[in-house]
C-alpha cells in the first residue's frame, strides 16, 4: 500500500514502526467517535468538544516524552509517536465511556431479544453503511492524489503532505458545523419544520463559503512562512507554497460538500451521500487531476483537484435542491 503511495525502501521501515502500532489499536479511534455522537444526540455538544481538545493536549504532551525520552522513560522514536496517539485515544475512549454510562445512563449491559437487536442493527446500518462508505472515499481520494504526486519525486510527496496538514486546519470549522447541523436538521425535519431545517443549511453554507475565502486569503498570504515551519528543504517549500496558492480553493468546495452531505443524512438520504462521494472522487477529482498532470505537470494536479471539487459541489447542491422542498 505505502509503496503504491510513493514510499521508498528507506522509509518503509519507519512506516512500519508507526503503522504496526496504529493498526493494532485502530478500534480506539472509532470508539470515542461513536460515544461522542451519542452524547451529541442528547443535546450536549460541549463535552464531546472538550473531550477531543483534552485528548489532543494529551497527545501533544506524550509525543515529545515518548519520542525523545524523558528521565527514566526511554526514547521510542517514531514508535513513540504512535504510542502517544494510542494514549490519547485510550483517554478519550475511557472518558467518553464514563460519560455515557455514569452521566447519561445510556449503556445497558443486558442483551435484548435477538429479533429486536437485529431490527435495531438493520435500521442503523441502512443509514450508516452508505455514510461509512462515503467517508472511506476521502482517504481513497487522498491516496490516489498522493500516487499521482509521487511521480514527481519524494520532495513533491513531502510537500503534498505538508500542504494537506496546513489546509486541514481550515476544515475544522466545517466539521464542527456538521456536528451541530445534523441533529438540528433531523430534529426539525422530524417535527415537520422543513423550512427551518433548509434555512439552517443555507446559512451554514453561506458561513462556510465566507470562512473558507478568508482562510484561503490567510494561507495564500502566509504560505511561505507557514510552510517553513514544517520543512527547510527548498524544493519541498517551493512545492508546498504552490500547493497553498491553489488547493485551499478546492477545500472551500469540499467544505460545502461536507455540509450538504450532512443535510442528505438528516433527510435519511445517505445513499445520495455515497453516490455523490463516488462521483466526486471517481468522476471528478481523480480523472481531472490525472488530466491536469498530463497537461500541466504538478500544478495541473492541484488545479484538477480544485476543479473536480468545484464540479462535485455544484452537483451536490443541484441534487439537494430537488429534495429540500
Amino acid at each position: 500500500l505505502f509503496t503504491a503511495l510513493g514510499a521508498s525502501a528507506s522509509t518503509l521501515g519507519l512506516i512500519h514502526e508507526y503503522m504496526d502500532i496504529w493498526y493494532l489499536f485502530a478500534a480506539l479511534v472509532v470508539f470515542p467517535m461513536l460515544c461522542n455522537s451519542a452524547i451529541r444526540a442528547t443535546g450536549d455538544t460541549k463535552w464531546p468538544s472538550i473531550l477531543m481538545m483534552i485528548s489532543g493536549l494529551v497527545n501533544a504532551v506524550l509525543d515529545p516524552i515518548l519520542i525523545f525520552g524523558w528521565g527514566p522513560i526511554p526514547a521510542f522514536g517514531i514508535a513513540g509517536a504512535a504510542w502517544a496517539t494510542v494514549g490519547a485515544w485510550l483517554f478519550a475512549s475511557a472518558t467518553a465511556f464514563y460519560l455515557l454510562w455514569h452521566r447519561e445512563k445510556l449503556l445497558v449491559f443486558a442483551l435484548p431479544p435477538a429479533g429486536e437487536l437485529f431490527a435495531v442493527w438493520r435500521n442503523v446500518l441502512v443509514l450508516a453503511m452508505p455514510i461509512a462508505l462515503a467517508n472511506m472515499l476521502g482517504p481513497v481520494a487522498i491516496g490516489a492524489l498522493t500516487a499521482i504526486v509521487a511521480r514527481y519525486g519524494e520532495h513533491a510527496v513531502a510537500a503534498f503532505g505538508v500542504g494537506g496538514r496546513v489546509e486541514a486546519f481550515s476544515l475544522v470549522v466545517a466539521f464542527a458545523i456538521t456536528a451541530a447541523l445534523s441533529p438540528y436538521m433531523a430534529q426539525n425535519l422530524g417535527a415537520g419544520n422543513r423550512a427551518r431545517a433548509n434555512d439552517a443549511l443555507r446559512n451554514c453554507v453561506r458561513f462556510i463559503v465566507a470562512f473558507q475565502l478568508v482562510a484561503y486569503a490567510v494561507l495564500a498570504l502566509l504560505a511561505r512562512p507557514i510552510v517553513s515551519i514544517f520543512s527547510r528543504d527548498p524544493m519541498v517549500v517551493e512545492v508546498a507554497v504552490r500547493y497553498l496558492y491553489i488547493m485551499p480553493l478546492g477545500v472551500l468546495s469540499y467544505a460545502v460538500i461536507i455540509v450538504i452531505n450532512t443535510a442528505f443524512n438528516a433527510h435519511h438520504r445517505s445513499g445520495r451521500t455515497l453516490a455523490l462521494s463516488v462521483f466526486r472522487v471517481a468522476g471528478c477529482v481523480v480523472p481531472l487531476s490525472l488530466a491536469g498532470s498530463w497537461a500541466f505537470g504538478l500544478t495541473g494536479v492541484f488545479a484538477g483537484a480544485v476543479t473536480g471539487n468545484a464540479l462535485a459541489m455544484v452537483a451536490a447542491w443541484m441534487v439537494y435542491r430537488r429534495i429540500e422542498g
